[in-house]
């Protein structure tokens, strides 16, 4: 066999991006994880829902590489209006497409927010927030699922971007994933990407992001999929 498999790593602090899908400039720097904010303003809250005005959010951006040697390439088929499952296809450079091999992966989610309304991948990343002091739990993201892209362009001699939209809802299959040398991004301010810290003590926390973490992917390595930052409240 020849086969070809990721490896998923979500980056923090400050990376090169050499193209960036959303943005008009061509080359920058990308800070992900540690660009993170404190959230209190009522006016910013309620666009959560009218329920979160008086919160307090933790919001931060992130990035997944894959820096494995072949693509993420998840293929969701559709089981009902709101779910669908998932199979991962492994590229197999010794067989044609049709053969390569499909491994259960999970499920998908129809997310009907007027800023997605396309299928989720389940469980893709787990945010959590630690207390340093105590090493407890003390917060968990509420967004839990993804549509995975290739978004930043990370490694200047890669391929082309292979994965640019959701899969259409309408369709009984399709396909979601993330190239080698890219990464799929997910912004402050992203619907759902935020911790509730409101009443947590002042002080010094982790926060912590762990990529595929029921290992339901087939990757070359688990190495590189968990990170974390320190954060101060």
């Amino acid at each position: 066999m020849a086969e070809r498999l990721p490896e998923l790593k979500p980056l923090k602090g400050k990376h090169r991006v050499f193209k960036y899908y959303g943005e008009s400039k061509r080359l920058r720097f990308k800070s992900f994880l540690s660009d993170y904010r404190l959230i209190s303003d009522p006016a910013v809250l309620v666009e959560e829902g009218k329920q979160h005005r008086t919160h307090q959010h933790l919001t931060f951006s992130n990035c997944v590489a894959n820096v494995g040697d072949g693509p993420v390439i998840l293929e969701i088929t559709r089981t009902s209006g709101l779910r669908a499952r998932v199979a991962q296809v492994v590229r197999d450079d010794a067989r044609p497409r049709r053969l390569w091999r499909r491994k259960g992966a999970g499920r998908a989610v129809y997310d009907p927010d007027p800023d997605h309304r396309h299928y989720h991948y389940s469980g893709f990343l787990l945010y959590t927030l630690r207390s340093v002091r105590t090493g407890r739990l003390v917060g968990t993201a509420k967004k839990q699922s993804f549509c995975l892209e290739d978004v930043a362009k990370l490694d200047r001699g890669v391929g082309r971007r292979g994965f640019a939209r959701c899969p259409d809802r309408q369709a009984k299959t399709g396909h979601m994933g993330i190239s080698p040398g890219w990464g799929d991004v997910y912004w402050a301010g992203l619907h759902e990407q935020y911790i509730e810290v409101k009443g947590l003590p002042s002080g010094d926390y982790w926060l912590e992001c762990v990529v595929d973490p029921a290992s339901l992917l087939a990757v070359k390595s688990r190495r590189s999929t968990s990170t974390k930052v320190r954060v101060r409240l």
